[in-house]
């Protein structure tokens, strides 16, 4: 038995058959040619491109694709006909007289080493990008296939080097559910969409080609980043008793969908999921949710080489609230800094990115970026019900710019004759002190607020819960996060409007009766947090409420940690 750990892309349990994939290789002519061929090997190359040009568009035309593929195969269309490339392309062969497949293969390899040095996360998560586009390339001028025909028997876990979108695409329509992969990053297009597409998965792990061969019994423990390569008995009795048990509860789960979200006593609870792809839209609608509490937009902006337009945002907008109308649908605006869009649009690097330009800061410094977005927004309200969120607002007057914004583009609108919903609910995150601390001003100025715990807590307790040296630090039920939330709460019901959690912490079982009993009637979690979140809410009755008349969760620490240990009975049940 030997464990491997990596990185865990989409988390899950898979217990099978090792299947080794080895991508199609070229053998690529290392000769010289001669002055009088140059000319064959262009047009060679031009037919090449023109070919895979037609063919992506074809793809794309493809409405059996999900939004997730129809975007990287834009992307990998965009590097198909990058002007730069394609000059270089055309200097390997004319000046140093590569032939065309011999200066693709230079090219892009010289691409993809450069992006690796890049102290850059963006440029290292796209190497597969360009190496998927490269082989495609190549595979066209010298008539070989560069796709593998995949069957797959249902236990077997693929393990390959290296995998592309093309192939995570291809294999998931030919029935595979698990891979590991030697190498890989959690950012990669990649693994984006091997998320959308449920795959159990794990990356980065440097010896599986020198000890994983073919049919070895694999366990996959996408849970904690581990490969466990031939299994004890025990070992496989163990984990096929702990999948059995997965596989059960979440079939019982499922039979619980349609259960109404009520605690025991009858107080009726909102409840919201996050999503942040497209592709999880049908599993959401499976859920029967009370509407999309948080919709993430940074999709739409990161693992590409050029901004998202109007249209295609408006696209992916108008089919969201379309499918969940009448049900709201709470989008915020795009939380990026210039860190995230260097390779877009020229920023200044900044030494702490986390405390610079970043979320409604740097929206309202790119104003025309702002508004492509906000105009698709507006444009799809017409479909259902949109509700904007701002990231990032420190106060009532940072929030009022955002506001002005949309009423100027709405004046635009509206002389341009273009529909939208003029009753649009406009909101802010609580997410950084300050606008926890002004709560009172911002109820009275928004139409909604939510708390993201994630950054309120990082923020307020000045630690980084990435960071292991001071993870210790991050303590959601720490008496000052809680005084901010008691805050929030109290400035929402003075002046009637409506208040959520969509932050981790309404997705963490033990949090849900403590948040209820604090007064939280509205929680927007994770998917596949969902079920166990409105189970948990179900068992609240007025025994928990009645707890929180007394009680004071801005005392101390322990004080809350009491209270947390003694709302075991309504989070610990299976």
């Amino acid at each position: 038995m030997t464990s491997l750990t990596g990185l865990a892309v989409h988390s899950g349990l898979f217990i099978g058959r090792a299947k080794l994939i080895q991508s199609p290789s070229a053998q690529i002519p290392s000769r010289r040619i001669s002055t009088t061929e140059v000319n064959t090997e262009i047009a060679a190359l031009q037919e090449s491109l023109n070919f895979l040009e037609k063919e992506f568009n074809h793809y794309l035309d493809n409405s059996a694709l999900s939004e997730t593929e129809k975007d990287i195969l834009q992307t990998h269309l965009m590097i198909l006909r990058d002007p730069e490339i394609e000059k270089e392309l055309l200097y390997t062969i004319e000046s140093m007289h590569f032939t065309a497949a011999a200066a693709v293969s230079s090219v892009y390899s010289k691409i993809c080493q450069q992006f690796k040095e890049m102290d850059n996360d963006f440029f290292a998560s796209r190497v597969g990008d360009y190496r998927d586009v490269s082989q495609r390339i190549v595979g066209r001028l010298l008539n070989i296939s560069t796709t593998v025909e995949y069957k797959w028997d249902s236990d077997q876990i693929a393990i390959l080097d290296e995998i592309s979108p093309s192939q995570v695409s291809t294999m998931a329509r030919c029935g595979l559910k698990a891979y590991c992969s030697v190498s890989g990053s959690l950012n990669s297009h990649a693994s984006i969409l091997s998320r959308a597409l449920g795959l159990v998965s794990i990356v980065s792990l440097p010896k599986l080609l020198d000890i994983v061969q073919d049919d070895d019994i694999l366990i996959v423990d996408a849970h904690r980043g581990t490969l466990i390569h031939k299994p004890d008995p025990a070992q496989l009795s163990h984990y096929a008793a702990l999948l059995a048990a997965e596989q059960k509860k979440q079939a019982w789960l499922e039979e619980q969908t349609g259960l109404e979200t009520v605690t025991a006593d009858g107080r009726r609870i909102e409840l919201y999921v996050n999503i942040e792809l497209p592709e999880e839209l049908d599993r959401v609608l499976k859920l029967e949710s009370d509407g999309i509490g948080l919709f993430r937009t940074e999709f739409l902006y990161l693992d590409r080489n050029s901004l998202p337009q109007e249209e295609e945002q408006f696209d992916v907008y108008s089919k969201m609230v379309s499918a969940l109308a009448p049900k709201p649908v709470t989008i915020r605006t795009f939380d990026l800094g210039g860190d995230k869009l260097s390779h877009l649009i020229p920023t200044k690097e900044e030494l702490n990115p986390y405390l610079g330009s970043r979320g409604i800061r740097f929206s309202l410094s790119q104003p025309e970026l702002f508004k492509t977005q906000l105009r698709a927004i507006l444009r799809a309200s017409v479909f259902g019900r949109i509700r904007i969120m701002f990231p990032m607002i420190i106060d009532a007057e940072d929030f009022k710019q955002a506001r002005d914004l949309v009423k100027q583009i709405m004046q635009d609108l509206d002389n341009e004759g273009i529909a939208y919903d003029p009753c649009i609910e406009l909101g802010s995150m609580i997410e950084i002190p300050s606008a926890a601390l002004t709560a009172d001003q911002l109820a009275q100025t928004c139409d909604f607020l939510s708390i993201g715990t994630n950054d309120l807590v990082q923020y307020t307790l000045a630690t980084d819960r990435n960071n292991d040296a001071v993870s210790a630090y991050y303590i959601q039920h720490h008496p000052a996060i809680m005084m901010l939330i008691k805050r929030c709460i109290d400035a929402c019901n003075t002046y009637g409007k409506a208040l959520s959690i969509c932050g981790e912490m309404a997705s963490i079982p033990r949090f849900i009766p403590f948040l209820l009993g604090l007064g939280i009637r509205a929680l927007s979690v994770n998917p596949h947090s969902y079920i166990d979140s409105k189970l948990i809410i179900r068992r609240c009755d007025q025994e928990l409420f009645d707890s929180f008349e007394s009680f004071d969760p801005t005392l101390s620490q322990a004080n809350n940690e009491a209270m947390l240990k003694s709302l075991a009975r309504y989070y610990e049940r299976s």
